[in-house]
């Protein structure tokens, strides 16, 4: 299941969806509302989150929250916000990205470790913590230039 409004449309990526087997499991939700999303989430057994670049990477917490174990890229912000509750992959490879879905697929014990520390990764974040770090910035920014 692909959740999420598709940011490139890319002819080389729909001439291979063409060509692959069981296209008719593949689903396409496009945009959904939070909380549609949020349960689409919750009911997957892994999310696979292999973006080459984020500013954060609110997904991945989001994923965790929800006890569902991440497999996301091991590049840009995505290692720093997962922690050790993920598993990183080359984004670049999707040998690597397969054997992980696959490894998770296989290893109910290896899921279950990843849910409980995405459990504990997600306690080290929360909006009034990020406005007040945010807000210190701020504060610090104007005294030194003014």
């Amino acid at each position: 299941v692909f959740v999420g409004k598709p940011m490139w449309k890319d002819r080389q990526l729909d001439k291979i969806y063409q060509k692959i087997n069981h296209k008719e499991k593949i689903i396409f939700t496009g945009y959904l509302p939070s909380d549609e999303a949020a349960k689409v989430i919750a009911s997957s057994l892994a999310m696979i989150f292999v973006s080459l670049f984020e500013g954060f990477g609110v997904p991945i917490v989001e994923a965790m929250s929800l006890g569902v174990p991440v497999i996301t890229s091991n590049v840009s912000a995505m290692p720093e916000v997962a922690g050790n509750a993920a598993y990183l992959v080359n984004p670049f490879s999707t040998e690597e990205i397969q054997k992980a879905m696959q490894r998770l697929y296989e290893d109910v014990d290896l899921r279950i470790e990843m849910i409980k520390r995405g459990y504990q990764r997600v306690n080290a974040f929360s909006w009034d913590d990020s406005a007040r770090k945010l807000w210190e910035v701020m504060e610090k920014t104007v005294k030194e230039y003014a």
